[in-house]
């Protein structure tokens, strides 16, 4: 499953989580781009630390991706920032860019 610019449009996040991971088979991917804004009045805003937390509780494993992807967000978790360029005009003289967030995680087994 990929999630591109998508997981801060939740209302109920944790029920975004639990719905990929039930939607996955065990071994199955979740790969995550995009920034963590929460435009669409959520019941909970979560930091990126907690996202990581839950999902790891829900039974998803955070894995390593390449250097090319961004830069380590957060000491000790393979998650990946860099930046994208949004409603960008090449000739014009703005750009808006969002520090996304990138990760790649596999559907544990619990047990």
């Amino acid at each position: 499953i990929v999630t591109l610019f998508f997981i801060d449009t939740a209302r109920n996040l944790v029920s975004y989580l639990e719905t990929i991971h039930r939607l996955l088979r065990p071994g199955g991917r979740w790969i995550n781009l995009g920034p963590l804004l929460y435009g669409s009045g959520p019941f909970v805003q979560l930091s990126l630390d907690e996202i990581v937390q839950l999902s790891e509780r829900i039974g998803f494993e955070f894995q390593e991706t390449d250097e090319e992807c961004g830069t380590i967000t957060l000491p000790g978790i393979p998650v990946r920032g860099l930046e994208v360029a949004y409603a960008q005009n090449t000739r014009g003289l703005s750009k808006n860019a969002y520090l996304a967030q990138l990760w790649e995680a596999i559907k544990i087994e619990k047990g």
